[in-house]
């Protein structure tokens, strides 16, 4: 019974430390994206900025029915 209680502690403290040191080592790469995602946004501004709208304007000339359901 000992064996298994034993064999249960070390199983949860090894997965603890599992669980932070992956977080750990997945924070540097968290922080990478968000620098990333900074850059991003601060293009994404420039690119708006330089951005020219066109309006383009369609007209319709041809006759309209009175009746959109004509049967067949």
């Amino acid at each position: 019974m000992e064996t298994y209680t034993l064999m249960l502690v070390c199983a949860i403290v090894g997965a603890t430390m599992g669980v932070i040191i992956g977080t750990l080592l997945g924070w540097k790469r968290v922080v990478e994206m968000l620098d990333e995602v900074q850059e991003l946004r601060a293009e994404n501004e420039k690119l708006k900025a330089e951005a020219k709208t066109e309006v383009i304007e369609i007209r319709d000339n041809r006759a309209q029915p009175d009746n959109y359901f004509i049967p067949f």
